[in-house]
Order: C-alpha cells, then structure tokens, then sequence
C-alpha cells in the first residue's frame, strides 16, 4: 500500500472494535501515516459482552504511537430502527 501524499491535521476514527481486527488496525495505521494527531473513539453500549476498558487498551496496545489518542464512550441511546424519523434524521 503506498503512503499517502497529503498530510492532514487531525483524523478522527470511530468504532465499536467489538473486537478490534486487522482492518481496523489497518484503517488506524492509514490514517496515522496520513495525519499529525489521530484520535480513535471507541464506542460501546453497557449491555456488550467486551468491557469498554478492555477494547480500548487492546487498540492503544496496537497503536502506542504518540501522536495517536484512543478514548473510549458509551452509547446506550436506544434506537428504533422501525421508527421513520430515525431515518429522516440520517
């Protein structure tokens, strides 16, 4: 894979990583070499099997470089996905 040729300020990755896999790694690898600070939220919900804690040091293990923070948050808002203004709202 070639290196990106534009360098950006700021890259913002967002997931669940319920568990983090290689092209999670790969799309924090890509944005990493692509920006000068990365940061990667990871959401859960409460009710997940894989605490939040958990996944959120397995991705700062994986990418301990310094310009790349991980944090992590909750979202317990309940969705109703039969409900037409959650998709007007898209």
């Amino acid at each position: 894979m070639s290196q990106p040729t534009r360098r950006f300020r700021h890259g913002l990755v967002l997931g669940k990583f319920y568990p983090p896999h290689a092209g999670h790694h790969l799309l924090i690898s890509t944005a990493a070499a692509a920006c000068d600070q990365v940061s990667v939220l990871v959401l859960a919900a409460s009710v997940e099997s894989i605490p939040l804690d958990l996944r959120v040091a397995w991705v700062r293990e994986a990418h301990p470089e310094p310009h790349v923070r991980v944090l992590g948050g909750y979202d317990d808002v309940p969705i109703d996905y039969d409900d037409p203004e959650i998709w007007e709202a898209a």
